[in-house]
């Protein structure tokens, strides 16, 4: 049976089951609000709990604060969460997120993120259109370090959720409208209410169109403006509510990008570099990139198109003191992409493009229960997924003598199946000290047939062929085990211990490569939270040693003196990450609120072995002691908010300013040093300000926002690595921008 007819039969299965069984229970969420600063209920640990009482480091963030501080994507949050920084892989082409420098090296099937994206408690294994578009969002939680028993496989480094709006009773909506720079103009909508004394529907639609900041400046360019936007973001939802003690939710979402997601650009002298791509070049070309990061020169189109659908089914039953749920996802989603890769418009055209499409189930049962002196939860969880990676690569005979293209055929197709059982409680030892204890046993397979081409028309078309068919399983036992100490009513202290569990996989681009094997780690975490004068000031801090095994890590194996074979993830790796993060919110007055972060992180290789395609006359390389991709030493941001009274209404005026330290963007940590032969990987250190101007009119009828990102206009590196032709394959931020967006609530 197909995944999707699976999810068909799975999802009624549940909802009919359920629906025998009777009536279940709401879960609450979100914060409540008194004279100080409100109190915060989060779902990070599968019920509600307050973020405070958590014997864990979780960041949590409102609708409303996600509004302020303008976050609109997964990857604006790593401006206000300790640890988290939004990194590249595949050259920059995709994003993942790192959790205190934790995050993946195999971004493509195959492979497994190591910081989990959900949605509504729902495991998002591509999760592209979350990270770039936050659609009608009640709040998002932060979970930082590894999530090895309530969440299991590929959370690692940590977990992100995702929690949307419900649907109410209560007839409500809102239109928005805004412009911005770069030609942006997007329009939001949403409309909210009860269809029938017990069934209540949410639909939520976003519209967004940008002309790009990135300029194409050369005559003969097939488009002026790069890394635009054409995306159309929606989602529906139907909650019935039949009684007090039943409860099942149907939603289903829709994402479309026709935009440019993604453009190559290159840092170097290009004539300089020659080689067989450059040495075409006339000596009069100059690269435009170096001295302005937001101009190109290009002459081969660059296409993308990015695309999610799916649906979940939730049920919520409550008999007694027993609590049941099932949560049902099926998720699809395709990215295409095709670059210039030799990113000139003086050269013969060289090409290449990539395409993914996803297809998963998840199915996951809980339940959860309490006595006098603890609360407890089981589960059961299962997840199924078929995908397909492509990629081409296209050069004229200019280049290399003859017509030369690589292909893979079969396309690297995988089947993935994970199953576990897990079980977690809190139990009260005194009134003042409680121990959580939990466990998880996983059992991940996965097989996958690949094929690799290399044609040539000059020689007749298909001159190499290779194709594999493997599968391998794994199993893995992880768990935790907290001590929370409450030593007032205000402040709380705890200890943990944890593991965790990343499964193995299979390189997608290499045909003859076996199996990986799982990476796994151990967790150590204490930390600090309170809050004094009355709930006005906040405190927390965590410190974290983290000890990983069985790394995955890009390899390249030399199969002969100063020639290179292709790069394939390996478990070459040990590494340690340890440091302390500090939060902080402070309610000087009724009107002012001060709030941000700091964190220290030092994560690094405890042993690593690795020829560079880079440089392949150095063979083996040692980089034990190297820092780890993504994890800058040093993070803080800092905001401000003032509330006034205006024009008869109230306004708000947010401030934000946020600073990482330098990093590396890969793990030979190149800095254009002594042996790097002009290579960089090296990021410099960075800062963002932000600011937001938001009025409500005294009937809350109308909201008007104005916003200016990056307003000290820093064209901030993100990421940097040597690109297959020479020169630095680079990736900016955004550079500065305004906008205004005005909007009607009825």
């Amino acid at each position: 049976m197909s995944i999707s007819g699976r999810a068909l039969f799975l999802l009624s299965s549940s909802a009919l089951c359920f629906t025998a069984l009777g009536s279940g229970v709401a879960l609450a969420g979100g914060s409540t609000s008194g004279d100080g600063i409100e109190t915060v209920l989060v779902t990070a640990e599968k019920r509600v709990e307050d973020v405070q009482k958590m014997s864990s480091a979780v960041t949590a963030l409102s609708g409303d604060d996600l509004l302020q501080r303008q976050i609109t994507s997964v990857s604006d949050l790593q401006r206000v969460v300790p640890g988290l920084v939004e990194g590249d892989t595949l050259g920059g082409v995709q994003k993942a997120e790192t959790i205190r420098g934790i995050g993946t090296a195999n971004a493509m099937p195959g492979g497994d993120p190591g910081v989990a994206v959900s949605v509504d408690g729902h495991y998002m294994q591509d999760s592209g259109f979350v990270v770039r578009d936050l659609l009608d969002v009640s709040r998002v939680e932060v979970l930082r370090g590894p999530q090895g028993t309530l969440y299991g496989r590929n959370a690692t480094g940590g977990a992100i959720n995702v929690i949307t709006n419900r649907p109410t009773q209560d007839f409500d909506g809102y239109v928005t409208a805004g412009v911005g720079s770069f030609g942006d103009r997007n329009v939001t909508g949403l409309l909210n209410g009860g269809l029938t004394d017990d069934l209540a529907g949410r639909v939520a639609v976003a519209w967004d169109k940008s002309d790009g900041y990135l300029r194409n400046i050369s005559p003969i360019a097939p488009q002026k403006r790069l890394l635009n936007t054409d995306s159309i973001n929606a989602r529906a939802t139907l909650e019935y509510d039949p009684s007090q003690n039943f409860r099942a939710t149907l939603s289903a979402y829709g994402y479309q990008n026709t935009g440019n997601i993604y453009a190559y650009r290159l840092l170097g002298d290009l004539v300089a570099i020659g080689g067989v791509n450059f040495s075409h070049l006339p000596a009069s070309y100059i690269n435009p990139t170096n001295d302005h990061p937001y101009e190109v020169r290009q002459d081969t189109p660059t296409a993308s198109y990015d695309r999610a659908r799916g649906a979940s089914l939730d049920l919520d039953w409550t008999v007694g003191g027993l609590q049941l749920r099932s949560l049902s996802a099926y998720n699809n989603s395709s990215t295409k992409l095709g670059i210039d890769l030799d990113a000139t418009d003086a050269t013969p055209p060289v090409t290449w493009g990539e395409n993914f499409r996803y297809n998963t189930f998840s199915q996951e049962f809980q339940a959860l229960f309490s006595g006098v002196n603890y609360n407890a939860i089981l589960g059961v969880y299962g997840y199924w997924e078929d995908s397909v990676f492509t990629r081409q690569f296209r050069s004229p005979s200019a280049i290399y003598g003859i017509d030369y293209a690589y292909a893979y055929d079969p396309a690297p197709t995988l089947k993935s199946q994970s199953y576990a059982a897990f079980g977690s409680v809190d139990y009260n030892v005194t009134d003042k000290l409680t121990l959580t204890a939990g466990a998880r046993l996983s059992y991940d397979r996965k097989s996958m047939v690949r094929g690799f081409e290399i044609i040539s028309q000059d020689l007749g078309g298909v001159i190499s062929s290779t194709v594999s068919d493997d599968h391998a399983n794994w199993s893995k036992f992880t768990g935790r085990v907290a001590l929370r100490y409450e030593l007032t009513p205000e402040a709380n202290t705890y200890a943990s211990f944890s593991t965790g569990y990343k499964p193995g996989g299979f390189n997608a681009i290499s045909s003859n490569d076996p199996a990986y094997r799982p990476e796994t780690v151990k967790a150590y975490e204490v930390g600090f939270k309170s809050q004094w004068f009355d709930d006005h000031l906040r405190l927390n801090v965590a410190a974290f040693y983290n000890d990983y095994k069985d790394k995955q890590e890009f390899v390249l194996q030399l199969s002969a003196p100063n020639a290179n074979s292709e790069t394939a993830i390996k478990n070459a790796a040990a590494a340690t990450t340890k440091g302390v993060e500090f939060e902080y919110v402070w309610k000087a007055t009724d009107d002012l609120r001060f709030d941000g972060t700091a964190s220290y992180l030092y994560a690094t290789y405890g042993s690593y072995n690795s020829a560079d395609t880079s440089r392949p006359s150095l063979g083996i390389i040692d980089l034990a002691g190297n820092m780890l991709p993504g994890a800058p030493v040093w993070t803080t941001d800092f905001g401000a908010q003032y509330d006034v009274g205006l024009l008869g209404g109230g306004a708000s005026v947010r401030m934000d300013y946020t600073w990482k330290s330098s990093y590396f963007s890969n793990a030979f940590n190149r800095s254009n040093g002594p042996n790097d032969f002009g290579l960089t990987d090296y990021v410099p250190s960075q800062g963002y300000l932000s600011a937001t101007v938001t009025w409500v009119d005294a009937s809350s009828l109308w909201e008007v926002q104005l916003f200016g990102r990056n307003l000290t206009d820093n064209a901030a590196l993100t990421y940097a690595a040597p690109s297959y032709a020479g020169g630095t394959s680079v990736n900016y931020a955004a550079p500065r921008t305004f906008g205004v967006k005005v909007t009607r609530n009825f």
